[in-house]
C-alpha cells in the first residue's frame, strides 16, 4: 500500500468529484472517499464531511474508522473506482499523471514538429518549463550529440518530438518515462478535440 503522504498528493492532483474506493481488511465493505472544492466527504451509507483530507485523517470518523491508525489496514484503493494503487500503478501514471512510487507528479504536454501537436505525459519539472528543456535538448544536439540519428543521410539536421521524448527517457529522467497520450482529433471546423483535462497544458513545435 502506498504511503499517506503519496496519497494525499495523488488525491489533491485528481479533479474535483472524482470518486476513490478504500478497502478495509478488516472491513467487510468498501468506502467512498471524494474531493470537492472547498471539502471532502467520506463514507458508506452515512457521508461525513471534512474541510481536509488532513482533517478526516486525523479524525475518527464513520463506523470507527481512524486513517491515521488504521493506513496499514487498507487493503486497495481504486481511483476514480477502478484504478488500483497496488496493481494499475501504470494505469494512474498515465490517466492521472502521478508516479506513485516516486509521489512525484507527471504532466501532460502538447509537442510536434511539421504535423499535429499530439499529447504526451512528462515529468513535472519539464512541463512547468517546457521551452527550456525543448530548447537544452535542441543544443544538446547542435553539440554534436546524436548525430547518427538527428542527421539523415548525412548532411540534413533532422529531429522531431519523439526524439526528444526518448532523450527525456534516456539521458534526463531513465525512471520517470514520458510518454505518447494521444492525437486530439479534428471537428469540422479545424479546431482539436480532446478531453477537458488536457486544455490549458503547455506546448512546443520543433
Amino acid at each position: 500500500m502506498i504511503k499517506y503522504r503519496v496519497f494525499k498528493n495523488l488525491f489533491y492532483s485528481l479533479s474535483d468529484g472524482i470518486e476513490i474506493e478504500i478497502y478495509f481488511k478488516n472491513k467487510k465493505d468498501s468506502y467512498i472517499l471524494v474531493k470537492h472544492s472547498n471539502h471532502v466527504s467520506f463514507g458508506k451509507n452515512n457521508i461525513v464531511t471534512f474541510s481536509s483530507l488532513d482533517e478526516l485523517y486525523n479524525t475518527k470518523t464513520v463506523d470507527n474508522i481512524f486513517l491515521k491508525k488504521d493506513w496499514d489496514n487498507i487493503e486497495d484503493i481504486l481511483i476514480d473506482k477502478q484504478y488500483s494503487v497496488v496493481t494499475e500503478k501504470e494505469e494512474i501514471e498515465k490517466y492521472y499523471g502521478f508516479d506513485l512510487n516516486e509521489g512525484k507528479k507527471m504532466k501532460y504536454v502538447f509537442l510536434g514538429a511539421w504535423g499535429p501537436l499530439n499529447i504526451y505525459s512528462v515529468p513535472e519539472e519539464v512541463a512547468n518549463d517546457l521551452e527550456k528543456y525543448c530548447n537544452g535538448y535542441i543544443e544538446w544536439l547542435r553539440e554534436g550529440n546524436d548525430k547518427e540519428k538527428c542527421y539523415d543521410k548525412g548532411y540534413s539536421f533532422s529531429y522531431d518530438e519523439n526524439d526528444f521524448i526518448e532523450y527525456l527517457n534516456k539521458y534526463i529522467f531513465p525512471d520517470r518515462k514520458s510518454e505518447f497520450i494521444m492525437t486530439p482529433k479534428i471537428d469540422e471546423k479545424g479546431e482539436r478535440i480532446f478531453p477537458e483535462k488536457f486544455k490549458g497544458c503547455p506546448f512546443f513545435r520543433f
